[in-house]
């Protein structure tokens, strides 16, 4: 019968037989450590070698032997120590016996790990770093197996079940607000696909500030802990992640700087105000009627036109060395230095005009903060428009260029303004988030129809460099993704989705070459399908969300119908993501467009909350009601939404199309066959 006798660790070395050869350093050091607080918890097993007594070779804690023998050496065990024994003599039962040993660990479950640590800390008096130091681990792992066992308790019994992995447990964790563990838990759970742990931890950190965020990177965290602000530090990572959870006092100090900003601007430029706006693109809106202050663009000096001549040949050097193929690629210091000195070039080439005092004592600039947590001055300097004298009866208008919207206008030095668009009752953050679900709808149906996607992005090339006209055209075309100033709402609309699966079908076996013309090389051999995939991608990931009825909203409607996009079949109004976020009388509207009257008058006395939850269950289709109500609700979608064109548009395009030059109708000439030859791709209707 085999048994534990203890030998020596010098009499004892790895046999051959044993079956782990793979090591893991920071594992091992662990081990030791843990050997030589604890010893040996538990035996080896091992064979005697012929002809040499008292000897043998392990075959099963070959890792154990190892650290001891390192243990030793370091002197942090004695050279006699001794080490239990299990012995084996049998050559083929020795190697199951290592196998056995192996194959059947179970590692321990993380949750167990968390409360282990935490009643050790509590029962012992402990400190995280003597429990690392006990363990072999680091203070860090030890830290983040506290933090864990804070977890909300339906995520962490989700944990202790393996119901979730280890990273989403950890993304959960990313706040120590267990309430919002909880609130995202229970959303993420009704999901029927797998949410990743980055956007699980996007949506429990909505309740604070991450420091990538403009307003954060704008402010001090200096000035933010003196003026009271709380940080949830995330000890999964570095303190780039950490979180502000004090939005009111991130926003207050954040415009204090912004106020500080305007008035040294204002006081370095003499203008007669500057104000401030958060997002550079709300520039066009606000300043809508205003009258834009051209300015005197000043004569170049000297010194200027020699800095030129001096930039323009360092660029040729430049692009001479990016064109040679056996030229070392620019560095990325290269690179930059390049990128500065054709910023400088342009500023010289197009420097700022001069105001006079009198423009001055008119000028209204715009700051706005950006992503990089600098504060800028937009180019463009602003003034109230002056009253305009006129005579005669007949109203005169004035035309904005820029904005192609109209200004006040005057008559007996009376300033006349244009009625305004009745308010939609929606709030500034819905129309935002209503607008980028919206544009994700065009976006995958641009990304599924190349052909459409070739004529709009020769479009929008062409219309741009003809007429420099950016703001009726909601795209950004460099295929690069306009920037969001939606930090914080991440969207989970079935096109958000569906646009994903786009994403991972695309062949990126290019991008996998060492240099650019390798890349290039590799993408041209794609075949065809391929490349028109790539055009559709990078076309349809410029479009801009615009809100609606904004500059360019018109032209995005447009692109809508084109496509023939079903807004109602992708998109469905539901508490959360409008109804609760609306007046109550938005929602009455909606009953009333859908039932009449009658239908309005049922819910009229409802409570807002009861009037939301109806309203999500009659516009799904799930209420029993009449036929075609139910018909009308499960195709309604608010305008924000929908693609259809408003009254005036479809009396401007009846008169534009009614009767063409030779008394030919519209559609005979096939006006309204436009895109007759642009074929969805099968991957649309698998979408859908």
């Amino acid at each position: 019968m085999s048994q534990i006798i203890h030998v020596p660790a010098a009499m004892l070395s790895v046999s051959p037989l044993n079956v782990r050869t793979t090591r893991n350093e920071q594992a091992d050091l662990q081990l030791r450590d843990d050997i030589i607080a604890r010893g040996v918890l538990q035996n080896l097993i091992g064979m005697p070698v012929p002809r040499k007594k008292g000897r043998y070779e392990i075959t099963g804690g070959g890792r154990r032997l190892a650290q001891i023998h390192a243990a030793i050496a370091s002197n942090d065990l004695d050279a006699d120590f001794l080490v239990p024994l299990l012995v084996i003599a049998d050559r083929d039962d020795a190697e199951e016996a290592s196998l056995a040993e192996n194959f059947q660990r179970l590692n321990m479950n993380p949750a167990d790990e968390c409360i282990a640590f935490r009643h050790i800390i509590a029962r012992e008096k402990r400190t995280p770093a003597d429990i690392a130091k006990r363990f072999g681990l680091t203070e860090r792992f030890v830290l983040g197996r506290i933090r864990l066992a804070g977890l909300a308790d339906v995520v962490f019994e989700a944990l202790r079940e393996g119901e979730i992995t280890l990273d989403v447990a950890t993304a959960y964790a990313a706040t120590s607000d267990t309430a919002q563990q909880a609130a995202v838990f229970e959303d993420v759970s009704r999901q029927s696909y797998a949410v990743h742990p980055d956007t699980i931890r996007r949506r429990v950190l909505q309740t604070g500030y991450t420091p990538s965020l403009w307003k954060v990177r704008l402010i001090a965290r200096d000035d933010y802990i003196a003026a009271g602000g709380r940080i949830d530090a995330d000890l999964f990572s570095d303190h780039s992640t950490e979180i502000l959870l004090d939005r009111d006092i991130v926003d207050r100090l954040a415009a204090a700087r912004l106020d500080e900003v305007a008035r040294d601007t204002q006081e370095a430029n003499g203008f007669a105000s500057v104000r401030v706006v958060e997002d550079e693109r709300e520039i066009w809106s606000v300043a809508r009627h205003l009258d834009v202050i051209e300015g005197t663009t000043p004569e170049p000096t000297e010194q200027a036109v020699a800095r030129q001549a001096e930039i323009e040949a360092l660029l040729e050097a430049y692009e001479a060395r990016e064109e040679d193929p056996d030229a070392e690629p620019l560095t990325d210091d290269e690179e930059t230095i390049l990128e500065g000195l054709r910023e400088e070039h342009s500023n010289l080439d197009d420097p700022a005009p001069v105001l006079t005092d009198e423009e001055k004592s008119r000028a209204i600039a715009f700051i706005y903060p950006a992503a990089d947590g600098k504060v800028y001055l937009h180019s463009r300097i602003y003034a109230e428009p002056l009253p305009i004298a006129t005579t005669g009866e007949h109203l005169e208008t004035q035309h904005d260029d820029m904005t192609g919207n109209d200004r006040p206008y005057a008559i007996g030095g009376v300033i006349v303004t244009q009625p305004q668009a009745e308010k939609s009752g929606i709030s500034q953050r819905l129309a935002s988030e209503l607008a980028i679900q919206k544009t994700e709808l065009i976006a995958l149906h641009v990304a599924n129809d190349p052909h459409f996607a070739l004529d709009l992005g020769i479009f929008i090339m062409a219309v741009r460099v003809e007429t420099f006209s950016y703001s009726d055209i909601p795209s950004e075309l460099r295929a690069s993704t306009p920037s969001s100033s939606m930090h914080d709402f991440t969207s989970e609309s079935q096109a958000a989705r569906a646009w994903g699966e786009i994403d991972k079908s695309l062949d990126r076996s290019w991008t996998s070459s060492k240099s650019c013309t390798e890349r290039f090389d590799a993408f041209c051999a794609l075949d065809q399908n391929a490349k028109a995939a790539w055009l559709g991608w990078c076309i349809a990931r410029t479009l801009r969300p615009v809100d609606h009825g904004g500059p360019g909203s018109e032209f995005l409607d447009h692109l809508g119908r084109s496509l023939e996009i079903d807004a109602a079949a992708w998109w469905r109004p539901t508490a959360a993501n409008f109804f609760d976020r609306v007046p109550k009388s938005t929602t009455l509207g909606a009953f009333e467009q859908v039932g009449g009257v009658e239908l309005k008058g049922r819910y009229a006395a409802a409570k807002k909350a009861d009037l939301a939850a109806a309203a999500e269950k009659l516009f799904r289709g799930d209420m029993m009601i009449e036929v075609e109500t139910k018909a009308a609700a499960v195709a309604w979608v608010p305008p924000s939404m929908s693609f259809a064109q408003t009254i005036d548009e479809r009396a401007d395009d009846a008169d534009e199309g009614a009767v063409a030059s030779d008394g030919t109708g519209a559609s005979e000439l096939g006006a309204a066959d436009d895109h007759a030859g642009h074929e969805p791709a099968e991957t649309l209707a698998a979408a859908a």
